[in-house]
Parts: structure tokens; sequence; C-alpha cells
């Protein structure tokens, strides 16, 4: 039974589904008992976490990032990857959307791509710092 409470460490309430999505699709092939045991909690809260009823806690997301190898913002990249993903399947056109609602996906539409804009102004510097090469795509 999922908790309704808001719990007074809880971070990112919102996030909770699409952090469950990111965390099993970071785990692959391993086993929730064996992720568990290695984020140092309970396999059941490991479960209810992929099923976004658990409460996301800093000290779960730790555990968490270091049993998985990966990087805060690697696991953030990854919860905004499964919420996009999950924006274009249940997207519904624009003509059924409000003027808010509009102006919402907008605002995301122009944060992603100067989010990608700038993701490739570093690569770019990378690559001169490297002196790699450059072949365009």
């Amino acid at each position: 039974m999922s908790t309704r409470r808001k719990r007074k460490d809880e971070i990112f309430p919102s996030l909770r589904p699409y952090f469950g999505k990111a965390l099993a699709k970071l785990r692959g092939k391993k086993s929730q008992e064996a992720l568990a045991k290695s984020a140092g909690m309970d396999p059941g809260t490991l479960r209810r976490l992929e099923r976004g009823e658990a409460p996301l806690r800093q000290d779960y997301i730790s555990g968490l990032c270091k049993a998985l190898e990966i990087t805060l913002a690697d696991l953030l990249r990854t919860v905004a990857d499964c919420y996009e993903d999950s924006e274009k399947e249940g997207g519904i056109s624009y003509y059924q959307m409000s003027s808010q609602e509009i102006l919402d996906r907008l605002r995301r539409v122009h944060n992603a791509r100067a989010r990608v804009e700038r993701e490739a102004a570093e690569i770019d510097l990378e690559i001169k710092r490297r002196q790699i090469p450059r072949v365009d795509a």
C-alpha cells in the first residue's frame, strides 16, 4: 500500500514514477535483491521505489548511485529521459491542450534545446582541448 503523507525527508515527490522507471532501467538484469543489498536497503523498499510508491530520500539515492556505480547527474539524466519518454507516449495533441499547457510544453522544449546546445558546446571545447580531428555528422 502506497503512503500518501509527505515525509519531511522526502525529495522530489513528483518524480517518483519516473525515478522508478529510471531505476529499473539502470538496474538492468541485476536482481532487486542484489541491488538492494549493495545499496544498503531492504529489497521491499527497492521494489516500492521502482513502483513509484516509496518516498525518495537522499540516503536511498546516494546508496543506489554507489551500488550502480553512477553519479547523481547520471541518475537524474536517466530520470529526465524517462520523464520525456512518458511525455511522448501519453502526449495529447496540441489541439487538446490548454494555452497554459502549450506554453509549458514550449518552455520545456526550449530548456531541453538549451541543455543540448550547452552539452554540444562543452563537447566542442573538449575536442579542441584534446586536439581530436573533428568529423562532422
